[in-house]
C-alpha cells in the first residue's frame, strides 16, 4: 500500500531516483528513537509544532525528501517525507505549514500507539480502544496500491488522532494503513489537504463499506 496524493507518489519517485544514484546515507537508525504514537501531539521523536530545523536534526542520519507542495485553495505546505529504511517501509510524511509541523502520518509498524495500533492492524482493534470515532470515505482515493477500493478514515477531532484503512485483497478485508496525527479540535484533512477530485464524504461511525452507510 501507498499514498494515493498526488504529491506523496512524486516524493516517493524522487526517493527511488535517489537510490539509485547512491545518494541516501547509510546510517542504520538508532535503537534509541522514541517509537510511540500519541494522539494530538506526536509520532517517535516528531512533534506537532516542531520547526523544520528541529525534524532535519531528528532524522539527520536517514533518508528524507523535503519537497515545496502547492494546493489549490489551500496555499503552500511543505511535506517532509522519512524513508524506514532500516524495515523497509514507507516511514513518515510530515506536513508543515508556516515552517511548523502541524499533521503527522506513520506508514511503517516501527511506530504505534500505547495500545499497540500500528500499520496493519486491525479494525477491531482500533475501535475497542478508541469509542468516540467518525467515518469518512475518501473519494477517488482507489487504486491497485490500496485495494482498488477509496480509503477510509476513522478520525477522532478531539483527540487529534485518525486511522486510514485500505483494502487488504489477499485478506479481503481492510487494515491499518496509516496512522494520522494532527492538533485535536482543528479539521482533519488526509495528506494534508484534499483537493479534487477527491473528497472526503461522511459516513456512518466505524464503517468500512461504503457507499451503503454514507449519510
Amino acid at each position: 500500500m501507498r499514498a494515493t496524493h498526488v504529491a506523496v507518489g512524486v516524493s516517493i519517485l524522487l526517493f527511488w531516483i535517489s537510490v539509485r544514484a547512491g545518494q541516501l546515507p547509510t546510517t542504520n537508525i538508532s535503537h534509541d528513537l522514541p517509537t510511540e504514537i500519541v494522539p494530538g501531539a506526536s509520532v517517535g521523536p516528531i512533534r506537532l509544532g516542531d520547526q523544520e530545523k528541529r525534524i532535519v536534526e531528528e532524522l539527520s542520519g536517514f533518508p528524507k525528501i523535503v519537497q515545496q507542495v502547492t494546493y489549490p485553495m489551500c496555499g503552500t505546505i511543505r511535506m517532509t517525507e522519512w524513508f524506514d529504511k532500516a524495515l523497509l517501509q514507507t516511514g513518515l510524511f510530515i506536513y508543515l505549514r508556516k515552517n511548523s509541523v502541524f499533521q503527522i502520518e506513520s506508514e511503517t509498524t516501527r511506530f504505534r500507539t500505547a495500545e499497540g495500533i500500528t500499520e496493519q492492524s486491525l479494525p477491531e482493534d482500533v475501535e475497542r480502544h478508541y469509542p468516540d470515532m467518525e467515518a469518512y470515505e475518501l473519494l477517488s482515493s482507489a487504486s491497485d496500491l490500496v485495494g482498488n477500493r477509496d480509503l477510509i478514515y476513522w478520525v477522532d477531532h478531539d483527540k487529534g488522532i485518525a486511522f486510514g484503512f485500505y483494502y487488504n485483497t489477499r485478506k479481503h478485508r481492510r487494515l491499518v494503513y496509516r496512522v494520522l496525527i494532527f492538533q485535536p479540535k482543528t479539521d482533519f484533512q488526509p495528506n494534508g489537504c484534499v483537493t479534487p477530485p477527491q473528497k472526503l464524504r461522511q459516513l456512518r461511525s466505524y464503517s468500512l463499506d461504503p457507499p451503503a452507510n454514507a449519510t
